[in-house]
């Protein structure tokens, strides 16, 4: 059995949305697994939202492009994965409190750590902000 079919089961028998390229690392070298989430992504079984950062993927049944299977909870369970604590954004506390009426688009994630790390996928990009 090859890296990429042991990779695939893992996937499929996994809990977890969120996978990090460390995760795989036991299965073999990092090209192997490098090779082996290649394939993944191109059969549409996960996606790729940042260095090093996979999630789960489905086909949408409106676009028909490969998105991540709960949208933003995912990126905010990566975001988790990787150790930073989410926090409430200030669009996010003035909106609550009727400051604002401008509705949060959820691009932008205030965390407590400083970080430069992006999220992308399906041309959405979203960023982390240290409050």
């Amino acid at each position: 059995m090859n890296i990429a079919t042991r990779m695939k089961i893992s996937v499929a028998n996994s809990r977890n949305n969120v996978f990090l390229s460390k995760d795989f690392m036991k299965m073999g070298s990092e090209s192997q697994v490098r090779m082996g989430l290649q394939e993944l992504i191109c059969e549409k079984r996960v996606l790729r939202i940042s260095k090093g950062v996979y999630v789960r993927a489905k086909e949408s049944r409106l676009t028909g492009k490969v998105v991540p299977v709960n949208g933003l909870e995912t990126v905010k369970e990566a975001i988790n994965r990787l150790g930073y604590q989410i926090k409430e954004s200030q669009s996010i506390k003035n909106y609550n409190s009727k400051i604002s009426t401008q509705v949060p688009t959820g691009r932008t994630i205030a965390i407590n750590k400083c970080s430069k790390r992006k999220f992308r996928y399906d041309n959405i990009e979203i960023f982390l902000v240290y409050y």
